[in-house]
């Protein structure tokens, strides 16, 4: 059966699809200075990306174009793509360039070899054909420039511990409706649509399989309770494998 919603302009969201449910569940959300002031995850990857000293960054699932900003303040030229059409229009704002993309279907519409560094931040967990996704990463990268991904980390310590007590990992999804997939540690809330997991070393084998030379693994915190925050940004800073959210930096 196909999931249709009124979207907050009125149109209507096909859930039946990958794209539609994407659209619907990003396409609208925008982000400020506050929205993240407390993510763990940001903090890292701009520290990361600064130390690239890249000239042009390449924003893959940009949204609304909210971390461009911040690479725009760090003195970069900024193209953004992502799926959203609605999160496009937005990103045109904050980024020098902005693109809607078939992300996973269809070649980046970007040229080749266009820009030194890659941000591709949430978004492998959603993409069905990851080879050719990766290998189009490394089409648009100039020589000796980096990929930064981050993706949820399937060997969290969070995870281990869920699936000791036989509980549904977290950031794993078993369909569209808000759910916490039976499991009490999870709240009840809308899926993020993650189609793929993967642990460091999967991550790792993918990237390297396509072409990729891989460089080093970092770790973020993503955990939003006060009560464990502090303690999933130590475990995932001080052992990268068991942190909540991967980082990883390859060199083309």
């Amino acid at each position: 059966m196909t999931t249709v919603t009124e979207g907050k302009d009125g149109a209507r969201d096909d859930r039946s699809t990958s794209a539609g449910f994407n659209e619907s569940r990003y396409g609208s959300i925008r982000f400020g200075g506050d929205d993240l002031k407390w993510d763990d995850r940001v903090r890292t990857v701009l520290d990361l990306v600064r130390k690239t000293g890249a000239k042009r960054i390449l924003d893959v699932g940009c949204g609304d174009g909210f971390l461009s900003a911040d690479f725009r303040k760090l003195g970069m030229y900024t193209i953004g793509v992502d799926a959203s059409p609605g999160a496009v229009e937005a990103a045109k704002g904050r980024c020098d360039e902005a693109y809607v993309a078939d992300l996973g279907n269809a070649k980046l519409p970007v040229p080749d070899a266009c820009v030194d560094l890659i941000w591709a931040g949430e978004i492998i967990e959603h993409i069905f054909d990851t080879e050719t996704f990766v290998e189009d990463l490394l089409r648009v990268l100039q020589p000796g420039g980096r990929l930064i991904m981050s993706t949820p980390n399937l060997a969290s310590w969070i995870n281990r511990v869920s699936l000791a007590i036989g509980q549904q990992p977290f950031f794993t999804e078993l369909g569209v409706r808000k759910s916490n997939w039976g499991s009490f540690l999870r709240k009840v809330g809308e899926p993020a649509g993650h189609i793929r997991n993967f642990t460091p070393g999967g991550l790792r084998h993918l990237l390297v399989s396509c072409g990729w030379t891989y460089e080093s693994l970092h770790g973020a915190g993503l955990i939003t309770s006060k009560s464990l925050r502090g303690f999933d940004k130590a475990v995932s800073h001080a052992f990268p494998s068991l942190a909540t959210d991967l980082i990883i930096i390859c060199r083309k």
